[in-house]
C-alpha cells in the first residue's frame, strides 16, 4: 500500500520538528562565530535531537498512518450511515435529471428501491426540466405533491471536481461533473395550519344605504321607522347567518366584521344581501340598494380597514348596488341584478377622488401616461394628475416618447424655468427602471392597454 500523503495543518505539525533543525542550524552559525568552543556543543545537540526526531518518525509512522486510516474509516461509515439514516428525505441527480442516490427515507416515502435511476419527474410531476434548471449553488424552493401529501422541495446544485468522481456512498460516471441535491420536507400539516389561521382571520366591510335620502324622505314618519327597523333586520340576519358582528354607524352605514372562512360562500351566492334588499317594500316606491365593501389580506386590521373603505368608494364611484372585495391589489366586483342607483354627479366625483386620493397616499411614486402620439387632451389629463400626486409630496412622473410638433409648445411651457421639475416628462425606459411594487401607474385619455405609450409599464 503507497504511504499515505498528508496534507495542510497535519503535514506541517508532523514536519514542525525538522524545520526546528533548520532554525537550530542557523543559531549555531551565529553561535561558532562568537564562540567556537559553544558552537561545537552545540552542533553535537543538534545533531543528537535530529537523530532521535528521525527515528521516532519512522518508528511511529506505520503506527500514525494506520490510526489515521482507521480514523477516516470510522468517519466515513459513521457519514455514511447517517446520511442514509437521516430522516429527512435526500437524493442526488445527474445532470440528466435522473437519479443517482437517495436515503432510505427518500425511498421509504416515495415507494422507490435505491437503485431507482429513472428522471425524478416520473414520481414529482411540478420538478420539470424548466424547474431544475433554475436551481443553482443557493437553495431553490418549490412545492410538490405525492398523494395526499404537499412538500417543499429544495435543490441545490453541486460542483464536483475531476478526482472527486467517487466515493462511498456513490460512483459517478466519467464525465459528470454537477448534480442536484434534493431535499423535501413535508409542508402538509403547516400549510392546513396555515389555512385554519387564514380562515379565523377578522374580515372588515363597510355596509351602506346607496338611496337611502330618496327613499325615505318620501314616507311618513311611521312607515319610515319601520322600514329602518326591516332594513336592520335583514342586514343583521344576513351576517349573522356568517357569525358576523354587525354595527350601525350612521343612520345609513354599517360595520361588519366576520371570519374570512365565510368570505367564499359570500361570494358564490354573489353576496344574496344586495336582492333580498331590494324586496323590501313599506311603502316605499323605489327599490333599497346597498354597497358593501370589504377588505383583506393588508397584514393588519388597520390596512384591512383601509381596503375596506377603499372598497366601499369605489362601490359607490361604480353606482352602487354591488360588492366590492379588495384583496390587497387585487380587486373583485359582485353586481345585484337590476338597475343600478344612479349618484348624482357631485357625489360620484367626490367618491371617486377620495378613493383616488387613497390610492395615491399608499404608494411611493406615480407614473402617468396616456395613448401613443399623445395629444392636448392626453397631455392635459396627464398633467392634471401629476399635480395632483405632487400636492400630496408624491414624486410624479409623464411617460411621453414622442412629441408632435403641434403638442410640442404646450410641452415646453412645463419646464425647468417656469417651476417644473427637470424630470417631469421622462421616455418608456426611464419609466421602467423606475418601476416597483409601490409605484402607482395610472393611464388617462384612453381605456385599452396596447393604445398606451408604455403597454409593459402595465
Amino acid at each position: 500500500m503507497d504511504q499515505l500523503q498528508y496534507r495542510g495543518k497535519l503535514r506541517f505539525y508532523l514536519q514542525l520538528p525538522f524545520y526546528m533543525v533548520i532554525v537550530f542550524v542557523i543559531g549555531n552559525i551565529v553561535l561558532y562565530m562568537l564562540d567556537p568552543k559553544l558552537g561545537v556543543a552545540t552542533s553535537i545537540c543538534i545533531v543528537i535531537y535530529t537523530t532521535i526526531s528521525i527515528l521516532l518518525y519512522r518508528n511511529n509512522q506505520k503506527k500514525l498512518e494506520d490510526e489515521i486510516i482507521n480514523f477516516a474509516v470510522r468517519y466515513g461509515t459513521v457519514q455514511k450511515r447517517m446520511l442514509n439514516q437521516f430522516e429527512v428525505p435526500y437524493a442526488l441527480l445527474d445532470s440528466t435529471h435522473r437519479f443517482v442516490w437517495m436515503n432510505e427515507a427518500f425511498s421509504d416515502l416515495t415507494g422507490r428501491d435505491r437503485t431507482y435511476q429513472k428522471s425524478v419527474t416520473s414520481i414529482f410531476k411540478e420538478l420539470t426540466k424548466e424547474v431544475l434548471d433554475r436551481a443553482d449553488d443557493d437553495f431553490f424552493v418549490t412545492k410538490v405533491h405525492l398523494g395526499n401529501s404537499i412538500f417543499e422541495a429544495r435543490l441545490q446544485k453541486l460542483y464536483f471536481d475531476d478526482d472527486l468522481q467517487t466515493n462511498e456512498l456513490i460512483t459517478l460516471n466519467e464525465g459528470i461533473s454537477t448534480m442536484t441535491a434534493l431535499t423535501l420536507f413535508d409542508i402538509t400539516e403547516l400549510i392546513a395550519v396555515k389555512g385554519e389561521v387564514e380562515d379565523l382571520q377578522m374580515v372588515p366591510a363597510y355596509v351602506y344605504v346607496d338611496n337611502f335620502e330618496e327613499t325615505v324622505d318620501a314616507l311618513e314618519d311611521v312607515k319610515r321607522s319601520l322600514l329602518l327597523a326591516v332594513l336592520d333586520r335583514a342586514v343583521n340576519k344576513y351576517f349573522q347567518k356568517y357569525d358576523g358582528i354587525v354595527r350601525k354607524i350612521e343612520k345609513d352605514k354599517y360595520f361588519v366584521v366576520f371570519q374570512h372562512r365565510f368570505l367564499r360562500q359570500m361570494e358564490e351566492s354573489k353576496f344574496a344581501l344586495l336582492e333580498e334588499v331590494k324586496s323590501i317594500k313599506v311603502g316605499n316606491d323605489n327599490d333599497i340598494t346597498l354597497s358593501i365593501g370589504i377588505g383583506l389580506n393588508g397584514n393588519s386590521y388597520v390596512k384591512n380597514s383601509e381596503f375596506a373603505r377603499a372598497a366601499i368608494n369605489i362601490a359607490l364611484g361604480r353606482g352602487g348596488a354591488q360588492a366590492v372585495v379588495k384583496n390587497n391589489q387585487e380587486v373583485s366586483y359582485y353586481g345585484s341584478h337590476g338597475k343600478e342607483v344612479e349618484k348624482n354627479t357631485r357625489v360620484k366625483a367626490r367618491v371617486k377622488a377620495q378613493a383616488l386620493r387613497e390610492m395615491i397616499a399608499s404608494h411611493d411614486n406615480v407614473l402617468v401616461m396616456g395613448h401613443s402620439l399623445a395629444d392636448a387632451d392626453a397631455f392635459g389629463a396627464a398633467v392634471g394628475v401629476c399635480i395632483a400626486a405632487r400636492n400630496q409630496d408624491k414624486k410624479a412622473q409623464i411617460v411621453l416618447n414622442s412629441i408632435t410638433s403641434s403638442l410640442r409648445p404646450l410641452v415646453e411651457q412645463f419646464s425647468e424655468e417656469n417651476g417644473y421639475p427637470a424630470d417631469m416628462i421622462i421616455n418608456s425606459e426611464a419609466a421602467i427602471s423606475l418601476l416597483t411594487t409601490r409605484t402607482l401607474v395610472m393611464v388617462v385619455d384612453t381605456n385599452r392597454p396596447n393604445y398606451t405609450d408604455c403597454p409593459k409599464l402595465l
